[in-house]
């Protein structure tokens, strides 16, 4: 029997190294032409780098957004 094939969504959760650099908010200084990583969300635990509300972000934080593959390009 052939093993099952991971889902599309179970692929792109294995990308994700748990940096944690997502959950910080962004603002992008034209002037020096970098992006400011600011302040941790508030539901990052910044001693292992996980979301403390991973299952339920979406509904629970308004500034998380979905990565899709073209964001990361």
């Amino acid at each position: 029997m052939k093993p099952k094939r991971p889902s599309r969504r179970e692929r792109w959760e294995s990308l994700c190294n748990r940096c944690g650099l997502c959950c910080y908010e962004k603002d992008y200084d034209k002037g020096r032409g970098i992006i400011v990583l600011s302040l941790p969300c508030r539901y990052l635990d910044e001693e292992t780098n996980l979301c403390s509300v991973y299952d339920r972000r979406f509904k629970t934080c308004r500034e998380c957004r979905k990565v899709t593959v073209f964001h990361a390009l």
